[in-house]
């Protein structure tokens, strides 16, 4: 069974995993297909609606992504895609 419109299903998010869980592994699946570009604008409304869950947990997952440096977050405009740095785009660390 798969979760909405996410192409996730149940047993890849299991049984006992947070909503915020769901909306994480939906981003990070985006971002891994290249269908969030860096720099681009991300709408916690849209990834609510796509998980067929309410923002709180979607703020959750972006909150989590901006602790790991996926994302960044800008005051007053919203959240978006963060540009890798050189040595990640090199595969250097």
């Amino acid at each position: 069974m798969r979760i909405a419109r996410t192409g996730i299903t149940k047993e890849e998010v299991g049984v006992a995993e947070a909503l915020s869980d769901i909306a994480y592994r939906l981003i990070t699946k985006k971002l891994m297909a290249a269908e969030l570009l860096a720099g681009q604008k991300i709408s916690e409304q849209s990834i609510a609606s796509e998980c067929g869950i309410s923002r709180t947990p979607v703020r959750e997952a972006v909150r989590r992504l901006t602790e790991e440096g996926v994302l960044y977050q800008v005051p007053s405009s919203g959240t978006a895609r963060s540009r890798p740095s050189p040595q990640a785009a090199s595969g250097g660390s």
